[in-house]
């Protein structure tokens, strides 16, 4: 899927090896659809992943898709709509650690799966480990 809507970071705060990534997310306008890439390089482990609805609330039990930027065809999902992912976008907020915190490297983008509302609006706040070496 091409992008559509709208991802902005609005928080990215770091304290020693941990980092929270927030950003808040919006469908393509009159659509309901939303694919996005987040405008940071990640380096570490994504440890857990929460939603919060905004003004315009997706579809309940929406869910979410987590991949590597480069992963067009979502063949190594780093979270799964029908894993970790499933009903993680709401009308309520919700937290999710994950099962197995995957190693991530690069840029990753976010897409919401079934979701009908149009102009649908939340903020998503990604907990991490960073990775610690000597990478630039």
């Amino acid at each position: 899927m091409a992008d559509s809507g709208t991802l902005t970071v609005t928080d990215d705060s770091k304290f020693r090896a941990s980092r929270k990534i927030t950003a808040t997310w919006q469908c393509g306008a009159g659509v309901a659809t939303f694919e996005k890439t987040l405008a940071l390089n990640i380096r570490g482990e994504l440890r857990a992943v929460s939603h919060k609805p905004g003004a315009t609330p997706p579809t309940a039990n929406s869910d979410l898709d987590v991949f590597l930027e480069e992963d067009a065809a979502m063949a190594g999902a780093i979270v799964t709509a029908a894993g970790d992912g499933l009903d993680l976008v709401s009308t309520v907020f919700k937290h999710k650690p994950l099962t197995t915190p995957p190693i991530v490297h690069g840029k990753i983008r976010l897409r919401v799966s079934g979701n009908a509302v149009n102009d649908a609006n939340g903020t998503f706040i990604i907990a991490m480990r960073n990775a610690q070496g000597p990478w630039p």
